[in-house]
């Protein structure tokens, strides 16, 4: 079931004429177009037997004919779902027509959105290690991915957002909300990370050796290094994996490790750092929207506030006593009745959340939390 806005007879939730002003329209959810995640190709949706956000993409032809349903249903069959090294995104099911088709997967998070930054470095190494494990994984069954950019990394942020997020404004929620209660990966447990859109992807044959042989700009660069945008704020963090980056950049593709050999290298370097090395927290510089530059003052009480939540969380994990707020879709399943014919009004007012107690540790797959806690 799509937005209200996208169903068919759907009229507008505000009043219209003069006295509409857009402040006023603003704080409807059916006001927000479809403008952001390639609005041409995905559009989210609600999985009406159990309230489910997810998302659909649309694939311009056959099922049969794509070798991107293909590989993304082959990633998701049993055996390699079980495997935990599996980073592909689960496909919950394919929508077929008679001349295209629609991918349905679960609704995830773009690590292009601003909200939630990176607050640790433990957080940081976390999202490196998984998305490093994932192409080692794909790799190992003879798989390309070829466009693996930020861009195709999405996060599971059903925890850290546990009002939902919005697909076409990052800084709503479902209901069209301004974002509140988020939550940071440490708070959560830890995040897992998906690779998509296996678009480009290769599936290499037992006797091939896997190895492009045509020239290409990867011959000079990886193209992925092409800019160092998505890394720039990083840098002063992580000087123990400069290394690294500087092997998986060389110019001769040969002498570059392996995914695995790049996974491995990364871990031991990982091993260094200490408990409170991974708990650091990262401070953005002026270009990002989120801090403007911090003077002496500022900085202090930032790291008093953020080492005193590092404690707090860190106390109860340990004692298993982490309240955790439910999760979006968990929220959903069981939810008030506005959740069965879709979205709620985001002129109505919000009901209380519910709060759970975990009764495990409450960490995830490898959070710098969890990390630093099995240290």
């Amino acid at each position: 079931m799509l937005r209200p806005r996208f169903r068919p007879g759907w009229t507008s939730s505000w009043k219209d004429g003069a006295a509409a002003d857009e402040e006023e329209i603003g704080k409807h959810e059916d006001s927000i177009t479809h403008s952001f995640a390639w609005p041409g190709v995905t559009i989210d949706a609600i999985r009406i037997p159990d309230g489910r956000h997810v998302c659909l993409k649309r694939i311009p032809c056959r099922a049969e004919d794509s070798s991107e349903v293909a590989v993304t249903e082959f990633f998701s069959k049993d055996k390699q779902r079980k495997d935990p090294r599996n980073h592909a995104i689960p496909l919950f099911d394919v929508l077929r027509a008679p001349d295209h088709c629609f991918m349905v997967f679960p609704f995830c998070r773009s690590l292009i959105s601003e909200e939630p930054y990176f607050e640790t470095i433990g957080e940081v190494f976390d999202m490196v290690e998984q998305a490093l494990e994932g192409l080692a994984y794909l790799h190992e069954l003879k798989i390309a991915h070829r466009d693996c950019t930020l861009a195709n990394i999405l996060m599971d942020a059903d925890r850290i957002f546990p009002r939902g997020c919005h697909m076409d404004n990052s800084d709503r929620d479902a209901d069209g909300r301004e974002l509140s209660s988020v939550r940071t990966r440490t708070q959560v447990g830890g995040a897992k990370y998906y690779l998509i859109d296996f678009g480009e992807s290769v599936k290499f044959g037992p006797e091939d050796s896997g190895i492009v042989e045509t020239w290409s700009k990867a011959g000079v660069l990886a193209p992925e290094m092409l800019s160092e945008d998505d890394i720039r704020c990083y840098k002063e963090y992580f000087d123990f994996l400069l290394p690294l980056f500087d092997a998986m950049m060389d110019e001769d593709p040969n002498k570059r490790p392996t995914a695995f050999a790049s996974l491995e290298q990364f871990r031991a370097i990982k091993s260094l750092y200490s408990r409170m090395a991974l708990h650091r927290r990262i401070r953005y510089s002026g270009w990002c929207t989120r801090y403007k530059p911090e003077n002496g003052v500022v900085r202090t009480f930032r790291d008093i506030k953020h080492w005193a939540k590092q404690d707090f969380h860190a106390h109860y994990m340990t004692t298993r006593q982490l309240v955790l707020a439910p999760s979006y879709n968990d929220r959903r399943a069981r939810g008030p009745p506005h959740h069965a014919p879709g979205y709620r009004n985001s002129a109505e007012p919000r009901s209380p959340g519910r709060r759970i107690r975990a009764r495990g540790s409450g960490c995830g797959r490898g959070p710098s939390a969890a990390v630093a806690l099995r240290r």
